[in-house]
């Protein structure tokens, strides 16, 4: 599944920033790897791939330049690859890292969370409206609905609490709150990209919602930022 996720988003993400065909195999092949190197090498692949992947893009780079490529297309080739690297292949890799840790039940909380989290935003964004939040990237939202976004990831991780018997409340709060910051974030993310190439969708794969980056840019965020969170708060 994050095999698939990695290459769609791809795809997608190609297109988005108008990038050579030739850089979906090559940010799929760079997920791939990650993917597998995580299965036989541990998470300590995490802290090492986006350093392999810096020195391989920029390798291409020069090397494409060398080949004839202006060096301005050389530039934008090795910096808008790296950033694909880790937005669509590096990210996702994290959900693999949290179901091999010691707690794969934090997928629950995670997809339950984001999901939530966005029905919140849209629920509470409706019904007060108020000032915007970012309308330069996505007029539609609202502080209001970063208020909702808030109150429906600290739903789902109450609902999964008893996963987590051991959780605090100030544990609580902070997943809740990370959970929706993250929400928010990889929603802007992904409007930021939408932006640059004029479009109101990444793609078709789904009628009726878009492209697979619609339904998966909250989750692209909130997957390291819960992996790294939750390593810090259960080792303690």
């Amino acid at each position: 599944l994050i095999a698939f996720l990695v290459y769609q988003g791809a795809r997608e993400y190609v297109t988005l920033i108008t990038l050579e065909p030739l850089c979906i195999p090559l940010i799929s092949l760079g997920g791939l790897l990650t993917l597998f190197s995580l299965l036989f090498f541990g998470n300590s692949i995490l802290l090492i791939a986006p350093i392999i992947a810096f020195f391989a893009c920029s390798l291409i780079a020069l090397f494409s330049i060398e080949r004839g490529l202006p060096i301005e297309k050389g530039i934008s080739l090795a910096f808008l690859g790296f950033w694909g690297y880790l937005y669509i292949a590096w990210l996702p890799v994290h959900l693999l890292a949290i179901a091999l840790g010691h707690l794969p039940t934090l997928l629950l909380t995670l997809g339950l969370g984001v999901a939530l989290s966005d029905i919140g935003a849209f629920c509470l964004g409706k019904l007060f409206k108020g000032p915007k939040l970012a309308p330069n990237l996505s007029p539609a939202k609202t502080w209001s609905g970063l208020l909702g976004n808030f109150c429906g990831a600290l739903a789902a991780v109450v609902l999964t609490r008893p996963l987590f018997p051991a959780l605090s409340l100030w544990q609580i709060l902070l997943i809740s709150l990370l959970i929706a910051l993250g929400s928010v974030w990889g929603d802007l993310l992904e409007s930021l990209l939408k932006r640059y190439r004029g479009v109101k969708a990444a793609g078709t794969l789904l009628p009726g919602f878009g492209g697979l980056l619609d339904r998966i840019d909250s989750l692209l965020l909130v997957a390291p930022l819960l992996y790294y969170l939750s390593q810090w708060l259960f080792a303690h």
